[in-house]
C-alpha cells in the first residue's frame, strides 16, 4: 500500500504502525505551481482524515490540559490512568479506559 509523500511512515507504515502526521513539503517559489502544491497537500490531509483506522502512539505522560472527548493511548508505565497500558477517553474530568475490565 502506498501512502502519499509527506505522510510519516510511507511504505513502512503497515509494518511499523507509526502514527500518521502531515508534514507539508516546502511551498513552491513559482506562483504558477501553487495550485498543484495546494491540491497535493489537501489530498494528503484528506487521506489521513478519511482513513478508516487510527493509530495512537503510546504516551509516557498524560496529555496536558485534556478536554472532554480526547482519546489517548497510555503506555502503562510512565503514564497509567488506572488500568495499565491501553486506550483511554477523557470525560467528566477523568480518564476512562475504553477496554472493558472487571476491576482496576
Amino acid at each position: 500500500m502506498n501512502f502519499p509523500q509527506g505522510v510519516e511512515g510511507g511504505q513502512e507504515f503497515m509494518s511499523r504502525r507509526l502514527t500518521s502526521r502531515f508534514t507539508p513539503d516546502p511551498a513552491p517559489e513559482n506562483v504558477e505551481e501553487l495550485p498543484g502544491y495546494l491540491a497535493n497537500s489537501l489530498s494528503q490531509v484528506s487521506t489521513m482524515i478519511n482513513s478508516p483506522t487510527r493509530n495512537f502512539a503510546p504516551l509516557n505522560n498524560a496529555p496536558p490540559k485534556p478536554t472532554d472527548g480526547d482519546v489517548a493511548f497510555a503506555n502503562g508505565e510512565g503514564w497509567d490512568p488506572g488500568y495499565g497500558a491501553g486506550l483511554y477517553v477523557y470525560a467528566g474530568g477523568k480518564w476512562a479506559s475504553l477496554i472493558s475490565r472487571d476491576t482496576p
